[in-house]
């Protein structure tokens, strides 16, 4: 799942003995081999920032939802006004 491949990269970099296993690896590592962690960590964080744009599109859809929603309770209010405005404009004596 997302969130195991997170926690695991998480762990990797940040904590317990795995971390202490990759700094070393790391510091040992050919310039190759940096280059490529460093693409693994501009991966996950390209991936991190996709599933957030996509939580913000539907949060942008569920909140277009709403308005849509609260709109069409306030239409038929507006349309009575509306008719009444305009019956009363149309029967007033143009001067």
């Amino acid at each position: 799942s997302p969130n195991e491949v997170l926690k695991l990269r998480v762990n990797q970099y940040f904590g317990g003995a795995e971390a202490e296993k990759w700094s070393g690896a790391l510091a040992r590592q050919s310039q190759r081999g940096l280059l490529v962690e460093t693409a693994k960590m501009e991966g996950l964080e390209a991936w991190v920032n996709h599933e957030q744009y996509k939580q913000n599109q539907r949060i942008e859809a569920n909140l277009a939802a709403l308005l849509v929603a609260s709109a069409d309770r306030l239409s038929v209010p507006l349309e009575g006004q509306y008719q009444r405005v305009l019956h009363e404009t149309s029967s007033r004596d143009v001067r």
